[in-house]
């Protein structure tokens, strides 16, 4: 019995996380009050742009299972 292999065009592999941005813009970091929780890393970064300019992408990466997990794997689901 032979499995179908899979074939991508890119495998990216390493760190995945969420990146932190203020949401007040250009103010000293002792006057924010709030940010903007985005999913990052390289690999995973480099991984969703390539999909999104249409190639097939794999992401080799771990998550916690907690919150900034979910948040990591409900942003990477389409």
């Amino acid at each position: 019995m032979h499995d179908k292999l899979t074939t991508y065009d890119l495998i990216t592999m390493g760190r995945s996380g969420i990146d932190l941005y203020a949401n007040e813009v250009g103010a000293p970091f002792t006057e924010i009050k709030s940010f903007a929780a985005y999913v990052g890393g390289s690999p995973t970064n480099i991984a969703v742009g390539t999909r999104r300019l249409g190639l097939k992408t794999a992401l080799v990466t771990a998550v916690g299972q907690d919150p900034v997990g979910d948040f990591i794997l409900k942003f990477l689901e389409y």
